[in-house]
């Protein structure tokens, strides 16, 4: 008997999002500058790296090989992952700190580098944290973020967690969206971008502000 394989017609959604992702992968989005906080070897150095491995200079990945799998581990989840509100829907105490750390820099430092030029045009500077309604990120990529808040605990149900680092993210990507290629290692850029550092620490350690992103290893076979 022949059997024939079933036809799945793909969904809108499935386009879209391979539309994003896709156009990424081709490398038009790519800017002359970094606009995603994580772009950015000097926050990298300054924040993540630090709270990953202590060390300014060992990134994520290297502190994994060295640290926690020198040797072949089996079959596990190595995850550098955004974990905080589902579909981006920030907090109103997030968007309030991140706008006050907006309007803390100097103009020079607000300049929009986003990559489509026109929003360039129109909107040259950044004043403002903002967020998104669901509605509108599900019309760019309905992939984005959908349970990111349930990934450490989801993890967590099917591997042994051998590491789990939170690295913040909660102030700085939002406050260094789309401006963080304005910070050069001029001395006055390096202290204001310490500064910010050191009131995110503050947040997230004095005052319980949860971390946006974590660094996750898992094992499995528990």
């Amino acid at each position: 008997m022949n059997i024939k394989r079933p036809f799945f017609r793909r969904s809108a959604t499935e386009d879209t999002t391979r539309r994003y992702w896709g156009d990424a992968a081709k490398g038009k989005r790519v800017s002359d500058y970094p606009v995603h906080w994580l772009q950015s070897d000097l926050v990298l150095e300054l924040c993540v790296n630090p709270r990953i491995s202590g060390d300014p200079k060992t990134g994520w990945l290297e502190w994994v090989r060295q640290e926690i799998a020198p040797e072949p581990l089996g079959k596990g989840l190595v995850l550098n992952e955004f974990t905080g509100p589902d579909c981006f829907q920030w907090t109103d105490r997030q968007l309030k700190l991140a706008t006050c750390a907006i309007r803390s820099l100097p103009l020079r430092l607000r300049r929009n580098r986003d990559f489509p030029r026109w929003k360039r045009y129109l909107k040259p500077w950044t004043f403002r944290a903002k967020r998104w309604s669901p509605e509108k990120l599900k019309s760019i990529d309905p992939s984005e973020a959908v349970r990111s808040s349930e990934i450490p605990s989801l993890v967590a149900g099917y591997f042994e967690i051998l590491a789990l680092k939170p690295y913040g993210g909660t102030i700085l990507s939002l406050a260094l969206n789309n401006i963080v290629g304005n910070f050069t290692e001029d001395p006055r850029d390096l202290n204001i971008l310490k500064r910010l550092v050191q009131e995110e620490t503050f947040q997230m350690e004095d005052l319980g502000l949860p971390s946006d992103y974590h660094l996750i290893v898992g094992k499995k076979g528990f």
